[in-house]
């Protein structure tokens, strides 16, 4: 088996659907040409060395695949130098065959954790009962806490000191000299 790795870059300003699309039709084509996908996933945007059709910025994608033989490589690298969605790209042989990339995997894994779960509208009969009564606690200490507000506000109000008058205590007195 023969392994090859493909680093391509497209548009940075298009969508995950469109991006995903034009992942699906290099996939199909991979499978047109009989190569078998290890890995295909995106790395994300990322700044360019230099401008390349006035774009500073890239998606970078990087797709594994493995062959028996090679002769159809130089018409997928065709492929996708035609390709008016890929800016970029370049394909390189692998002297080992590349490692799963796990966080797909655990995607997988996500998926299937997070089915749905049946939550429960009604509560019991006693935990019902229980927070009723909180709820008329809460109202009554509502208006008690209003209260507490308007007296703490009166308090802070008498207490509080001027503070002209308190720079003015501080400050030593200073003479104006006639000139």
């Amino acid at each position: 088996m023969r392994y090859y790795e493909t680093l391509y870059i497209v548009n940075p300003n298009f969508e995950e659907n469109r991006l995903q699309d034009i992942i699906g039709d290099i996939t199909k084509e991979i499978g047109r040409f009989n190569f078998s996908v290890i890995n295909h996933r995106v790395w994300g945007k990322k700044r360019l060395a230099f401008s390349v059709s006035k774009h500073k910025y890239g998606t970078y994608i990087m797709l594994q695949f493995e062959t028996n033989e090679a002769k159809h490589l130089s018409e997928f690298e065709t492929y996708l130098k035609l390709n008016n969605n890929i800016l970029r790209s370049q394909t390189v042989k692998l002297d080992d065959k590349p490692e799963k990339y796990l966080e797909e995997i655990r995607k997988d894994e996500e998926e299937i954790s997070d089915s749905p779960v049946e939550i429960k509208d009604e509560l019991p009969a006693e935990e019902s009962a229980d927070t009723q009564d909180q709820e008329n606690d809460g109202n009554e200490s509502d208006s008690v806490s209003e209260e507490s507000i308007e007296s703490s506000s009166e308090e802070t109000a008498e207490d509080a000191v001027d503070p002209e008058s308190e720079d003015l205590e501080k400050t030593p007195e200073v003479e104006e000299e006639e000139v």
